[in-house]
């Protein structure tokens, strides 16, 4: 796989979109160009799916933008679980096919990604998310983080001191230490 910056000048690679027209990753319908507040989304008439490019998807997503809009709620609830759709999306883009993860890792929505191009949000995800982000849970999830960070150090520092302790004993023993001081 390719980087995503140019490893000589840093610039941002630009990735080739192999197809011309947007369909629905689920559907195979074409998906409609709907202008919501200054962006341009693209959604599927069908399943209500909703593709966002990156910048969009980063714009959507950012707490500015998600607190200047009276229309998201502080009352967070986490989305029940639906029934697993084993299948991998393609991405709209590429045609590749997306990864799929946990948004911010605590919010209870799962998000398929193409790290190039964009991101899928089945129904009502991207207001789950922004609902998430309106009640805090860009805070929560970076203080779960900082938690995990914090025990993996410790961790890290008592393997360190039991390693420590192990070769300070066995330097102790050691045969040409043990002759040397003989002599």
């Amino acid at each position: 796989t390719l980087s995503r910056l140019c490893p000589f000048c840093g610039t941002p690679r630009q990735y080739p979109v192999t197809k011309k027209q947007a369909t629905c990753p689920r559907c195979n319908i074409t998906l409609d160009t709907v202008k919501v507040q200054d962006s341009t989304l693209d959604i599927c008439s069908k399943c209500r799916g909703t593709w966002l490019d990156m910048d969009e998807y980063r714009l959507w997503t950012s707490e500015k933008h998600v607190y200047a809009d009276t229309d998201t709620h502080t009352n967070y609830q986490r989305p029940a679980l639906k029934p697993d759709n084993s299948h991998y999306l393609k991405c709209v883009r590429c045609s590749q096919i997306m990864n799929r993860h946990q948004f911010r890792k605590i919010s209870g929505v799962i998000v398929d990604i193409c790290s190039y191009h964009g991101v899928w949000l089945d129904d009502q995800e991207l207001g789950h998310i922004r609902n998430f982000i309106a009640s805090g849970g860009l805070d929560l999830s970076q203080d779960r983080e900082l938690q995990h960070h914090e025990s993996e150090i410790m961790r890290l520092a008592t393997q360190l001191d039991n390693q420590k302790f192990m070769i300070k004993t066995l330097h102790r023993w050691d045969l040409k230490r043990f002759l040397y001081n003989l002599f």
